[in-house]
């Protein structure tokens, strides 16, 4: 299933390819048979057109992430040993967690007394964002 998003930017590059066909289309027939006197002016024209599009399209700034969607515990469970954002409280802050088979959230990292669990109340939890895309 596509995003918004990606529909859009499809839409893009097929409007880009259009105009593109376009141009190659007029400016083959410029001074040929069939130039009517007019044809450098329309293919100018649909090249000026086929720049605007090019220059939108990677000028657009790029889609920011959604805000992480938390869910209330108490609403659902991730499945175990999802990695997930967790929101425990009384403390201010999130951490990544899994749930245990048996309920208990733990942290994804050992402490160094090996122990790794939660020892305060988990009221709300969220999937992990995408991992970074690795730059070329």
């Amino acid at each position: 299933m596509t995003t918004p998003a990606q529909q859009a930017r499809e839409a893009q590059v097929e409007k880009i390819m259009e105009l593109a066909q376009c141009f190659a289309s007029t400016w083959s027939l410029v001074g040929g048979q069939f130039d009517n006197g007019e044809l450098f002016n329309d293919s100018q024209a649909t090249k000026e057109e086929l720049r605007r599009a090019v220059i939108e399209a990677i000028s657009a700034e790029p889609q920011q992430p959604a805000a992480p969607e938390w869910i209330a515990v108490s609403d659902r469970l991730p499945e175990p040993f999802t990695e997930v954002l967790v929101y425990p409280r009384p403390t201010d802050y999130c951490c990544e967690a899994q749930l245990s088979m048996d309920g208990i959230w733990k942290y994804t990292e050992l402490d160094s007394c090996g122990a790794n669990h939660i020892n305060c109340s988990v009221t709300h939890w969220s999937p992990l964002p995408p991992a970074p895309k690795a730059q070329s």
